[in-house]
């Protein structure tokens, strides 16, 4: 890495980015950042969130998420870094919008293997997306 001075607001972007530390885990960070938005989904659902709501949360997530990933894989010179999870937490919460509203342990179960199976496999066009898109954005879309 380019930088290795962090501010206060670097560690923000990094603890927001890796899911409050979860993708720090030393091994399958994706796969337990995947694992953790389980608990987001269930309080999304306690709460009542409407499929609306859940659209406007996925969409905000997006952008700041691209934003902050794009500021930190620019000022430490890293591409698409394994402890950037919140692309995962973004693609559990996308695929629960095609079961929306249900969280019963099939669902979240198949959802669960559902994104991990097309997330490491990267079909086109997420394939082409990680490949050409090397910005923050690029990040997020894979």
């Amino acid at each position: 890495m380019k930088d290795q001075r962090f501010t206060l607001g670097d560690k923000c972007h990094i603890f927001f980015l890796s899911f409050f530390g979860v993708g720090n885990l030393p091994k399958a960070p994706g796969t337990f950042g995947s694992l953790a938005t389980i608990p987001l989904i269930l309080l999304l659902k306690y709460l009542n969130t409407s499929f609306t709501m859940l659209l406007i949360i996925v969409f905000t997530l997006l952008i700041i998420s691209s934003f902050s990933a794009h500021y930190i894989q620019n000022k430490f010179e890293v591409s698409d870094p394994s402890w950037i999870v919140i692309d995962e937490v973004l693609g559990m919460l996308t695929t629960w919008l095609f079961v929306f509203p249900a969280t019963d342990y099939l669902s979240l179960l198949s959802s669960f293997i559902l994104f991990r199976l097309f997330d490491i496999t990267k079909i086109f066009p997420i394939s082409w997306c990680d490949k050409n898109i090397k910005n923050g954005f690029g990040t997020m879309l894979d």
